[in-house]
């Protein structure tokens, strides 16, 4: 059954009518910060040379807005992931299962935050901090999607995904396991493919990174700038990349444990 699933749900994250409404969302938040980050890198030199009232304002504009794109993007990614799952279950199409995600929003919203607590709570334990954190994605890997199929609230859905995850041990771990690998994959996939789109500027970001190893000072900052302005194009490009990926693996994550759910309930029943 696990085998099984993985498949269909690669199969599926892989189709454009899935992952394309979030590699939109990805690379818009990506195009914006990178055209506002512009006009900083553009006054870098002089930020680091002799600091204007102006050049702080362009930074603490720059900084806000991006921010602000950051917030809205997660939130929208919430509400779109909502809609995703419905679409697992009803096959409506993604478009009218917005409208079903947009009224539980608010317990979706409570779950991933409860959930991002947590997860931030992990980093007070340091040097266990990191398998924390695997256990909080184990144990509440189907919390999202029972809030969606199950029409759980978020507390009742964290509940549901432990017993699962308690009642199916080996089940649960191996699907977990196993998807988290695939996932691994293909980040290394984006990796080599960002490798290839940026290796034209690679051996001057090493020298740069060599003058900067040697001290910070107004012609390195000079030089960089002009590095990253020069190559700008090549990172609009590698927004792309960027976008794709995360787009693909965050689309195969809610899939691949959308339909266990629904597998491993129905065989509990």
């Amino acid at each position: 059954m696990i085998i099984e699933v993985i498949l269909r749900s690669l199969k599926e994250a892989f189709d454009l009518k899935r992952f394309l409404p979030f590699f939109l969302l990805y690379l818009i938040f990506s195009l914006i910060s990178l055209i506002l980050l512009l006009p900083l890198i553009a006054r870098a030199p002089s930020l680091f040379a002799n600091p204007s009232s102006l050049d702080f304002q362009i930074l603490y504009l720059s900084l806000a807005g991006i921010i602000i794109a950051l917030i809205a993007t997660l939130l929208i990614n919430i509400w779109f992931s909502g809609a995703l799952v419905f679409d697992l279950k009803m096959k409506k199409g993604f478009e009218k299962c917005l409208n079903f995600s947009k009224k539980i929003y608010p317990q979706i919203f409570a779950l991933c935050l409860v959930i991002s607590i947590l997860v931030l709570i992990t980093f007070f334990f340091r040097e266990f901090s990191f398998i924390l954190q695997l256990l909080i994605d184990w144990v509440f890997l189907f919390a999202f999607p029972a809030v969606i199929i199950k029409k759980d609230s978020f507390d009742f859905a964290l509940g549901r995904s432990f017993n699962i995850v308690r009642k199916n041990i080996f089940a649960t771990f191996s699907f977990w396991a196993l998807t988290r690998f695939i996932i691994f994959l293909i980040f290394l996939v984006s990796i080599f493919i960002s490798s290839i789109v940026l290796f034209p500027i690679f051996y001057e970001v090493r020298d740069l990174y060599y003058a900067f190893s040697q001290g910070a000072k107004i012609s390195n900052v000079v030089s960089a700038s002009k590095i990253v302005l020069k190559n700008y194009p090549l990172l609009i490009l590698e927004a792309f990349v960027i976008s794709l990926f995360l787009s693909l693996m965050h689309v195969f994550n809610l899939i691949s444990k959308t339909y266990f759910f629904v597998e491993i309930t129905k065989k509990s029943k």
